[in-house]
């Protein structure tokens, strides 16, 4: 396990919380849906699932249609997941729990999310990952390591100690929650396997390649992170450009988010188009094509939000982030 500082930030705001990404969530081949024991304990979620959202099969059972690179060569599939069984695979897939990562979003001394390895945070249905926040019956004590009281809980995966690569195009086909109320955020995003390699965040690296905020419901906002100066920004040449607010979506549907990671350069993609170029130039390290250049695993979270994206009374709970593939090529 490692010990990293965690940093969530987004619009001028910012989350930060102690987190050991990938602490397991149970020993001796628990089902892998079946609710942790703590969690059951901790929290009565409403009984009612999410409704499964209309959608079509995936029509290809590897990475699909062959993808081609700039260079003209094809992407070679390294990672797919079609979420076609009725359980998380374990193999594949970890569920983040705030008991053994210390992970929360939302605000402190208000809404907070508690994240839980439980079938109303996260399940596998109707062939897709079902991410949901939901306001529990009553309050519970979430088991951090500064333990607080809360009525939210939510879910989170990745693929810590399952799956990692330097380089390629990872790719998720999503679709995020309706609400266009405060309160609600969600992220598709690569994380280091080792956060503090250069040192702590951002100097290590994390690339959101999908970020969402309810208060903005037609955008997706990517943000990539590391240390840079300010000074070298330069649009011209796409040099250090971090983030994009001019990537828009149709919230209602099924959007498809990729992020093509090269030496030197990033280049995120909504739905195909091109949203976001960075030739990045890191400030703190001398080694090229620092500090992407080293395997990140793929996580994907749905949270509440902070700053002036803080949860509302308006806000419609539960609600559900639904991923029907993630697939990565090299």
């Amino acid at each position: 396990m490692k010990r990293v500082l965690f940093r969530r930030a987004g619009l001028g705001a910012a989350v930060l919380a102690v987190a050991v990404i990938g602490a397991p969530v149970s020993s001796g081949g628990a089902p892998a849906l079946a609710a942790h024991s703590s969690d059951r304990a901790a929290v009565r979620l409403a009984a009612a699932a999410p409704a499964a959202p209309v959608r079509a099969a995936s029509a290809a059972p590897y990475c699909g249609p062959t993808v081609i690179k700039s260079s003209g060569e094809a992407w070679a599939c390294t990672f797919v997941e079609n979420f076609g069984t009725s359980r998380l695979d374990t193999d594949k897939w970890i569920v983040q729990r705030t008991a053994t990562s210390n992970f929360t979003t939302g605000v402190t001394d208000g809404a907070r999310a508690c994240y839980l390895d439980h079938p109303s945070a996260v399940r596998v249905a109707g062939g897709a990952l079902r991410l949901s926040v939901f306001k529990a019956t009553s309050v519970f004590t979430c088991n951090a390591k500064v333990p607080f009281q809360t009525r939210y809980a939510a879910g989170m995966v990745s693929t810590h100690w399952r799956f990692s690569q330097t380089y390629g195009r990872f790719e998720v086909r999503a679709r995020i929650p309706s609400s266009r109320e405060p309160g609600l955020q969600e992220t598709l995003w690569l994380w280091p396997d080792d956060p503090t390699k250069y040192g702590a965040h951002p100097d290590s690296g994390e690339i959101d390649f999908a970020e969402f905020y309810s208060q903005y419901p037609d955008h997706v906002i990517p943000r990539i992170h590391y240390s840079y100066d300010p000074a070298t920004v330069n649009w011209l040449t796409s040099t250090n450009i971090v983030t994009s607010y001019n990537c828009r979506i149709d919230q209602t549907a099924w959007n498809t988010y990729a992020v093509e990671w090269e030496p030197g350069r990033l280049t995120i993609l909504v739905n195909g188009d091109v949203c976001l170029v960075d030739n990045y130039q890191a400030d703190n390290t001398t080694v090229p094509f620092a500090p992407f250049n080293a395997p990140f695993m793929v996580v994907l979270t749905q949270a509440l939000g902070h700053g002036s994206n803080a949860l509302t009374s308006d806000a419609a709970l539960p609600a559900t982030t639904y991923v029907d593939y993630v697939r990565v090529w090299r």
